[in-house]
């Protein structure tokens, strides 16, 4: 009775002090802004993804093809074909099931090289290489108006030629990723590389009128991450919009059959994408944050002491170290309210060690 009555005693004397405990998230809408779109600040950047890959299906048309939404495939007013001077017409790509490509890439060795410079989680930022390939899912004939041979001189076509695009492309590319939260990661994406290919394909597998350019490729998307316990990579899947332009400088048509002359080509469509990442996990900062504005101080102060140990260049070590010193300082409230609590269900003994 009397260790109770001692009890009463702190508590009363206490109670203004109590009042001074301070929280990190002031307002309701700051605690869930923070539990749900806060919880990576922490974490590790992306430090390097060794592969992605990337298939889908375009539609393709000339240089006003991207004026139109992402989905709409209606033929621009400009051809994506460059005709010489003796002809004006190509209509066998006025569908659009005869302008659609499957699109398929893969993207390797792609690095944070800016990690080397300065160590920060807020965007990563990588640079690395990839092949791409472009391949039409329809072959029309060649126009019926005008001339268009569909058979070398020599006579030694299998079948006879069709327009279809087949075009490879070796890339350096680019990409600026932002990571919410630990599953989920939206990202910006351009490469520009060598492109070559042929436009004409026989029914029996020859091909003609080679071309050799350049091409550039922009993509916005979102990825969904799974991260695997005690594993040092992750994986990720995705789906973007997907922006290609080819331009072919120069087209080979050495038996002069052909009235193209050149080729500038717009594609849009829409890639699914799968790939592995290295980084971008949540740390022990992460965990402590949690705590912290779970008022879990001494947890938390454990958390950014293990955090500045392991990340000393981390662009958020000032920020950790802020959180750690407010943490540290709200200890001695966690500890009364963990006594308060024993007192509540009669363990008088251990409620007066806490307090």
């Amino acid at each position: 009775m009397l260790l109770k009555k001692f009890l009463y005693i702190i508590l009363i004397f206490c109670s203004t002090s109590i009042a001074k405990e301070q929280t990190w998230t002031t307002t309701t809408f700051d605690y869930y802004w923070n539990t749900i779109f806060r919880r990576n600040i922490f974490r590790e950047p992306i430090l390097f993804t060794p592969f992605q890959f990337k298939v889908g299906q375009l539609t393709y048309g000339g240089s006003d093809y991207w004026d139109s939404a992402v989905l709409k495939t209606d033929l621009g007013m400009i051809l994506p074909v460059i005709l010489d001077s003796t002809t004006t017409s190509f209509d066998i790509i006025d569908s659009s099931e005869n302008r659609s490509l499957l699109f398929f890439s893969v993207d390797f060795l792609r690095a944070n090289l800016t990690n080397l410079f300065f160590y920060q989680n807020y965007l990563d930022i990588q640079f690395g290489l990839g092949y791409n390939r472009l391949s039409s899912t329809s072959n029309p004939e060649l126009p019926q108006s005008g001339a268009w041979p569909t058979q070398l001189p020599s006579g030694n076509t299998r079948g006879g030629y069709r327009f279809r695009p087949t075009i490879n492309t070796f890339n350096f590319n680019s990409s600026i990723s932002m990571q919410p939260t630990n599953f989920l990661m939206g990202y910006i994406y351009h490469a520009i590389g060598y492109s070559t290919g042929r436009l004409y394909e026989s029914t029996g597998g020859d091909y003609y009128l080679s071309g050799k350019g350049t091409s550039e490729i922009f993509a916005l998307g979102i990825q969904a991450v799974y991260h695997p316990k005690n594993q040092p990579f992750s994986f990720f899947y995705g789906i973007e919009a997907n922006l290609q332009r080819i331009k072919f400088l120069t087209v080979e048509d050495p038996s002069q059959i052909s009235h193209i002359s050149g080729l500038d080509l717009f594609a849009k469509g829409i890639a699914i994408s799968f790939g592995t990442i290295l980084g971008g996990k949540r740390t022990s900062g992460d965990h402590a944050f949690t705590n912290l504005i779970n008022r879990q101080y001494e947890e938390a102060v454990l958390g950014f002491e293990q955090f500045i140990i392991d990340y000393p260049e981390h662009s958020r070590k000032p920020k950790a170290q802020e959180m750690l010193n407010f943490s540290s300082a709200q200890i001695p409230y966690q500890q009364f309210r963990r006594g308060l609590d024993l007192i509540d269900v009669m363990h008088i003994d251990s409620a007066a060690i806490w307090l």
